[in-house]
């Protein structure tokens, strides 16, 4: 079970016997808002109501997203009047909808620059505007006429119940931004911790992401600055040492795990991976949420 309060934590730190790491530990503590799917009939989905997959109800005049030609796949929409009702950090809005979206035909990793447009967030800021149910755009085919730009299959409806919970960071996270406390990483206690926080649905709003590899901060500066991240050459542009210093300033929007469970949403991302939406703090806090990025991850 993911532990949902400070008192829950300090008591298994105690527990697993971390007490005198107990004060480091809870520094290192980022609130986090679970989402919780169960697969349901498309028709029991109202006007606004939180969903994984399945149609969205979007407002009039709202153009389906589409990158190259090609509309994205509806992925989560999130009323944020449930949302942030378990948000202790105020970093989401109080009221509105954030549509998430996503390329299923090239599924980008998000270390190209040129992947932008291939994942997208929309925040309308009036849950009541979303009133049109609506499917996928046909596309016209190619001059070939052999095959639909659409070949991706609509991710089931699933409705999405929110619950507060604490998360902790990994050890590479440990080594990269609190070196202070890298010695946390190797301890066998403070991993089953780090386990216990992290349920087997990974699905959850801001906090520390549950990462399949390392950490993904600097991956989203550099590459949202034009620098090319899928091998060390992006990382050792001249560049890169300019913009260090706004590394630190991403935060974990929202991650989406492998979720095969019977009653969810039956994706898997590459090999059991999760997708990772980033956005930097200010833009967070001023609403901005065209700042997105994605970053797939496999174990």
């Amino acid at each position: 079970m993911a532990i949902d309060d400070v008192a829950g934590m300090r008591r298994r730190i105690r527990a697993l016997g971390l007490g005198e790491h107990e004060a480091a530990i809870l520094r290192l503590v980022r609130p986090s808002v679970r989402l919780r799917p169960r697969l349901v009939d498309p028709s029991e989905l109202k006007p606004g109501d939180s969903r994984f997959g399945g149609d969205p109800h979007m407002p009039p005049g709202m153009e389906w997203p589409t990158w190259d030609g090609v509309p994205l796949a509806h992925l989560a929409t999130v009323r944020l009047s449930e949302a942030s009702r378990h948000d202790s950090t105020g970093l989401l809005p109080k009221q509105g909808l954030l549509y998430f979206w996503y390329d299923l035909m090239e599924m980008r990793w998000g270390f190209d620059p040129d992947d932008a447009g291939s994942v997208r967030g929309d925040y309308v800021a009036y849950e009541g505007a979303a009133t049109e149910l609506r499917t996928v755009p046909r596309v016209t085919p190619g001059e070939s006429g052999d095959e639909s730009a659409v070949d991706w299959e609509a991710p089931p409806a699933c409705r999405l119940r929110f619950h507060p919970s604490l998360t902790l960071p990994d050890a590479a996270w440990l080594a990269e931004f609190a070196p202070e406390h890298a010695e946390l990483g190797e301890l066998d206690e403070y991993n089953e911790l780090l386990a216990e926080c992290m349920d087997a649905s990974q699905h959850h709003m801001l906090g520390h992401p549950a990462a399949k590899q390392n950490p993904m901060e600097a991956e989203c500066q550099m590459v949202t600055h034009g620098l090319y991240c899928g091998d060390a050459s992006g990382f050792s542009d001249p560049r890169a040492e300019e913009l260090e210093g706004g590394i630190a300033d991403w935060r974990l929007l929202l991650q989406i795990d492998t979720d095969e469970e019977a009653d969810g949403p039956g994706w898997m991302w590459g090999d059991m991976g999760s997708l990772y939406f980033w956005m930097p703090e200010q833009a967070l806090r001023e609403r901005d949420f065209s700042k997105a990025w994605m970053v797939l991850q496999c174990s």
